[in-house]
């Protein structure tokens, strides 16, 4: 079973990466179909525990969305301070997507995206994890019922 302490969570959302997505999707998909009720009782945490990771990351892309926009802005006022004329959207569209600073924060939020895109694609998992939960457990009680009778 995962370890899902404070602790753990925040190194989860730190080192996620496509490896660990796949180790995470395989442990927190798989059902004991012998212990159904420990389970059931698990899914609503280990929902809620993602669910909030992928609020955190959305919430990262934001603020950093807003980051880049104003370091864009910043960029785009003292290349016009310098220049004696105007410059075009052209050329200030070439200015800004040829300066490092912008190129490596496009990069940094690309990666902040993504990590929201796994999160999304836990929770996901999770979700479908649940109806297959309440699935295995109708089955569960309409086999019991046939051999009762």
């Amino acid at each position: 079973m995962l370890n899902l302490d404070h602790k753990s969570l925040e190194n989860l959302y730190e080192t996620i990466n496509w490896e660990t997505y796949i180790q995470l999707c395989n442990e927190l998909t798989s059902i004991d179909e012998t212990d159904l009720d420990a389970e059931l009782a698990k899914q609503a945490t280990l929902f809620s525990y993602f669910t909030g990771l992928l609020a955190y990351a959305d919430n990262e892309v934001s603020k950093f969305e807003v980051e880049l926009t104003y370091t864009k802005s910043k960029l785009k006022e003292d290349e016009s301070s310098k220049s004696s004329k105007k410059l075009t959207v052209a050329q200030m569209d070439m200015f800004l997507g040829a300066h490092p600073l912008v190129h490596s924060a496009e990069l940094d939020l690309l990666e902040l995206e993504y990590k929201a895109k796994l999160f999304s694609g836990i929770v996901r998992s999770l979700s479908q994890r649940k109806d297959m939960l309440v699935q295995i457990s109708s089955n569960k009680k309409a086999e019991n019922k046939m051999y009762s009778n």
